[in-house]
């Protein structure tokens, strides 16, 4: 989820359900345990203050370079 964050800047968890195949419940469920973890954060859209984006903060930044680390090690 994080990866997918980084990569397509989502406007909005609706449109990250869509890009990762998923339903909206499961992405805002994950979404707010990461946000917990300080890995997800959302900005305000200026525009419509109902849409917030989703954005990989340093410690989501730190995971997805851990993670990274890992699958090395493994392959």
């Amino acid at each position: 989820m994080l990866q997918a964050v980084k990569k397509h800047e989502p406007r909005s968890l609706d449109e990250l359900a869509e890009i990762l195949r998923r339903s909206n419940a499961t992405i805002t469920f994950h979404a707010q345990r990461l946000e917990e973890l300080g890995a997800l954060t959302f900005l305000s859209d200026p525009k419509n203050r109902l849409l917030r984006s989703p954005r990989v903060t340093f410690t989501g930044e730190v995971m997805l370079m851990a993670e990274q680390a890992l699958s090395k090690r493994t392959q």
